[in-house]
């Protein structure tokens, strides 16, 4: 299970530091996307004159961040850390904003395995509420990677919320 979002990524020093800060700026958004409509509706409803560009992949999206084409690019935070990441590119660029959509990702399996299923709800109950759920996530998404590769995403509150580690005290 995993809760991700879109947030946005800027040039560091852009002085944006959410949707607001990006009044008559371009944004970045992928084709065939969620994003490529709810954030113009977004926009929208909160009255914002943004100017909407789109691309049709998240490589060619960053791209046109890089070159300036755009001020920000718009996508699930855990893809804008992944982008980061593989491009080396943290010194760069940032993450920023407070969610605008969120997304949950889950694990699927058959509805007609009950057992399967009781196993997997005894170990979420087991991990959720525990340092062991924090250690996974960091493992795979805060400390370096098999490839080398550190993504440095740190928990949401709303993952925080899910697993249930919101106040388990600091190791």
């Amino acid at each position: 299970m995993f809760v991700t979002g879109t947030k946005l990524m800027v040039r560091r020093g852009s002085g944006i530091f959410n949707l607001p800060d990006l009044g008559n700026k371009t944004v970045v958004l992928t084709k065939g996307t969620v994003h490529e409509t709810s954030v113009p509706q977004i926009a929208e409803r909160r009255k914002l004159p943004i100017k909407f560009v789109f691309a049709p992949d998240h490589k060619q999206s960053f791209e046109m961040l890089a070159a300036g084409k755009a001020d920000a690019f718009a996508n699930d935070d855990v893809q804008l850390y992944g982008m980061l990441a593989d491009t080396k590119s943290a010194a760069d660029f940032r993450v920023v904003g407070d969610f605008l959509t969120y997304a949950d990702y889950a694990l699927m399996f058959r509805k007609d395995d009950p057992d399967f299923a009781e196993i997997v709800q005894r170990a979420f109950n087991r991990l959720s509420g525990s340092r062991e759920i924090v250690a996974i996530y960091d493992r795979w998404f805060r400390n370096p990677l098999p490839s080398g590769v550190r993504l440095n995403l740190p928990m949401s509150p709303h993952l925080e919320e899910l697993f249930g580690v919101q106040g388990l005290p600091s190791d």
